[in-house]
């Protein structure tokens, strides 16, 4: 496969989840956009191999990024987020 797959969780500074946060990852242009579940989890699955840059946002809370993000084609990359109120 030529793919790989981005996965993690989103919570704030008390290590509680955040529900419905929205998360996305770029290169050069969106790439893909998701939304947290009730357990504070995201998953891009079957992302082209490749260098990203990933965020994540909220309203209330701080945006969260990463840059230079490694998708592997055939493995799992797991980024979690903690979001800081703002």
């Amino acid at each position: 496969t030529s793919a790989g797959r981005i996965e993690g969780t989103v919570i704030d500074a008390d290590d509680l989840v955040i529900e419905n946060a929205e998360v996305w990852i770029e290169q050069d242009t969106v790439v893909a956009t998701s939304f947290t579940d009730d357990s504070g989890k995201y998953a891009f699955l079957g992302i082209p191999a490749g260098t990203y840059s990933l965020f994540a946002t909220k309203e209330n809370y701080d945006t969260v990024s990463y840059t230079d993000v490694l998708v592997t084609a055939g493995n799992r990359t797991i980024k979690d987020f903690v979001m800081k109120v703002n």
